[in-house]
């Protein structure tokens, strides 16, 4: 098993998520996944404030041209790196990842979100860079980029939460159906909208 040190020291290598709390105190947030609807997305979609991207989903919304802060979390790096048993923080990397490893996609003019224990040796000279520890949100374990896309929203003071392109959320489907009952307490209490392009 391996151990995760959620007192690692990233200072160097991106701020803390923690310095933007209450950016947008009171703004409703748009969290973007992964469904097949994100195909039909538009601008349209979208309302004001800020947005907040999972993983691939950044391509499809910087192509919108949207004037809103847009956000890429960009959490599951793991896999491209090699797994050293006792250090997850290894910066060794098995690949000769340019803008595209695994899971994640380099931006391209949107603020980058990574995680200190699977993405923090990722894309390491992108900037504006920002780094969280699952213990900033109190989460423990691993979880999945949605809870943690939430409690960014949370963590920016936003007052309504937009899902858009959770399709296997809204219409139970397979692929992350797994995450459903991980992700429901989350947004319990929450101004909720669900939104299918």
């Amino acid at each position: 098993m391996e151990i995760y040190n959620e007192e690692f020291d990233f200072e160097g290598n991106g701020e803390s998520v923690k310095n933007l709390k209450d950016m947008y105190e009171g703004q409703e947030v748009w969290l973007v996944g992964k469904g097949e609807s994100l195909q039909n997305l538009t601008k349209e979609h979208f309302g004001l404030g800020p947005v907040i991207t999972i993983n691939q989903a950044v391509v499809s919304v910087e192509g919108l041209g949207l004037d809103n802060p847009i956000y890429s979390l960009q959490k599951n790096g793991g896999p491209k790196r090699t797994n050293i048993p006792g250090d997850n923080l290894s910066p060794d990397c098995i690949h000769d990842c340019e803008d595209v490893c695994g899971n994640m996609v380099m931006p391209i003019d949107s603020t980058l979100i990574v995680h200190n224990l699977e993405s923090f040796y990722c894309f390491e000279d992108y900037s504006p860079r920002y780094v969280f520890k699952l213990v900033d949100f109190g989460l423990i374990g691993n979880t999945c980029s949605f809870v943690v896309a939430i409690k960014i929203g949370e963590l920016f003071g936003c007052n309504t939460f937009n899902f858009i392109s959770f399709d296997d959320h809204v219409f139970g489907g397979k692929k992350y159906a797994h995450q459903i009952d991980e992700v429901k307490p989350h947004y319990a209490g929450l101004n909720v909208n669900w939104i299918t392009p």
